[in-house]
């Protein structure tokens, strides 16, 4: 073997194994993009069961013991002012404003209930509303998650397929190299 062969060999076998590698690295960035799979999050089962506890409260106005209470005071007032009247002997006249107040008194104690129903309702839609912003801020967490991780690995699977790429351009220049000065050191004008 000519001593101007040996160093144009060694040239070709390294650029040749250089391709060679930079074509298995690429194949692995390749694997890694096609195995790529986002992560998921799961959102917190707590959220999910706030969301369904604030829709599921029952809107209630008064208590059961507020009203109650209320109706208990209404009849109080009834019998003292029954009692009075029979004292004072008041008459029909009497009792018919007995029985005006007591009627008044029950229509205040049903628009009692009407407005704290209203108030309830309220305050139900407003635990409704954090409810469902939790959720939608957990959604958005979960999204912005798995897109980080995905573009980690899109970015690792691109860089190898790149890497490797660039290795197989290097591979050819080399082995293009090595053959030109095999060439050049072959060529011998007079032959022509």
């Amino acid at each position: 073997m000519p001593a101007f062969l040996a160093p144009a060999l060694i040239g070709a076998a390294t650029s040749a194994y250089g391709a060679y590698r930079g074509s298995q690295q690429k194949k692995e960035g390749e694997r890694a993009l096609g195995k790529l799979v986002a992560p998921t999050y799961e959102i917190p089962e707590e959220i999910r069961q706030n969301l369904s506890d604030a829709e599921a409260m029952e809107v209630e106005g008064l208590t059961a013991a507020e009203k109650k209470s209320f109706v208990q005071n209404i009849e109080r007032s009834q019998q003292s002012a029954l009692k009075a009247q029979a004292d004072r002997k008041g008459g029909l006249l009497g009792i018919q404003g007995t029985m005006a107040a007591e009627a008044d008194a029950y229509s205040s104690l049903t628009s009692m209930d009407a407005a704290a129903r209203r108030e309830a309702e309220m305050r139900k839609q407003q635990r409704v509303a954090q409810a469902r912003s939790a959720m939608a801020g957990a959604k958005e967490r979960r999204l912005a998650f798995e897109e980080g991780r995905y573009q980690e690995g899109l970015a690792s699977a691109q860089g190898m397929i790149g890497a490797g790429e660039q290795n197989i351009m290097q591979g050819i220049q080399g082995i293009g190299s090595a053959a030109m000065q095999f060439g050049a050191a072959n060529y011998n004008p007079e032959e022509q």
